[in-house]
């Protein structure tokens, strides 16, 4: 999706064009937050289940991301894509145990597999809209 942003004239203008490091960080912070906040969901979830923190993960997601939109200013920007990297960790991390665990023991193996198949699927379905300005929000 960023990469699709950053062709559109109208998000490099309304930032400024960033190029570089700057550049860099905007790309780099979504899963370096994802990254930091594994450690902390695997114990979450070990210690209160699977459902509290893919809960509080997808309120958390749409929050981010409607923050995320809505961001005026470039620190904005970056502080909502590591709370959403942050989100989205809480989302990954327990759902397969959860769909694994909760499938029928004969469908487990095709569910899983659904599962990690349709989440790329739909990722590369929705990213060429936003090189066609209908997910850009200015």
């Amino acid at each position: 999706m960023m990469n699709g942003l950053q062709i559109l004239p109208q998000w490099k203008n309304f930032f400024g064009n960033p190029e570089g490091a700057l550049l860099g960080v905007m790309n780099a912070v979504y899963p370096l937050g994802k990254l930091v906040a594994y450690f902390f969901v695997a114990y979450f979830t070990d210690r209160f289940g699977r459902k509290v923190p893919l809960t509080i993960g997808l309120v958390l997601c749409l929050s981010f991301a409607i923050m995320q939109g809505m961001a005026n200013n470039i620190p904005t920007f970056v502080t909502a894509r590591a709370l959403l990297g942050v989100a989205t960790s809480c989302i990954a991390q327990p759902s397969p145990v959860l769909i694994t665990e909760l499938a029928y023991p004969t469908h487990r193996g095709k569910v899983t597999a659904m599962y990690n198949t349709f989440f790329y699927f739909g990722a590369i379905m929705y990213a060429p809209t936003a090189s066609q300005n209908l997910f850009f929000i200015c």
